[in-house]
């Protein structure tokens, strides 16, 4: 916000600088004409050094978030998938896993929480593509054994993202869960 105000501030300078140039010359006023053209040329460079400083830096964050993202998961067509199991036989911590086909539909899961009964499990998912069909919650244990399932019928457009709610039931303890898989099926 710092930033913004002094690029704000500087440009501002930069304007009145020219508004000094332009009276300068037409009044036909030395002082007037080179105060605004010093103006000009100090603010003017202020100005587009903080923006150019400013900007690489944002630059530079966004490239270091794509960096850490692709290192925490994996990516299926361009899509990161948070808690895929690769080849290898490493575990995962992830307690939501997309299955191929979810991940191959374009769906990207950003997190997620139970509710404090554990009966419901609350996935904030994002589509990279157009989806309808349906999403299946599976509930499993350390021995991918599924314990229950859960439907939702969903209509999403490309970009579209929004909590779902993945409802098994008072019956149902998501804490005895080691993992939950997401799966899906167009219609």
């Amino acid at each position: 916000m710092t930033v913004f105000l002094i690029i704000f501030l500087t440009s501002f300078l930069c304007f009145a600088s020219v508004v000094l140039l332009i009276v300068g010359g037409v009044k036909n006023m030395n002082k007037l004409l080179y105060g605004g053209i010093a103006g000009m040329i100090v603010f003017g460079c202020a100005t587009l050094l903080i923006t150019s400083f400013s900007m690489s830096q944002i630059v530079g964050n966004i490239n270091a978030g794509y960096e850490a993202e692709d290192e925490e998961g994996r990516i299926i067509n361009g899509i990161r998938v948070i808690g895929l199991p690769d080849d290898s036989d490493s575990e995962t911590d992830d307690r939501i896993r997309l299955d191929t086909t979810a991940a191959m539909e374009g769906i990207d899961i950003n997190y997620y929480e139970s509710n404090v009964l554990g009966e419901s499990v609350f996935i904030f998912l994002e589509f990279h593509r157009n989806f309808d069909g349906e999403l299946t919650l599976y509930a499993c244990d350390e021995n991918g054994k599924r314990l229950a399932s859960v439907k939702e019928s969903v209509h999403a457009k490309a970009w579209d993202s929004g909590m779902h709610n993945f409802d098994f039931g008072k019956d149902f303890d998501s804490e005895r869960s080691k993992y939950f898989s997401l799966c899906a099926k167009e219609e």
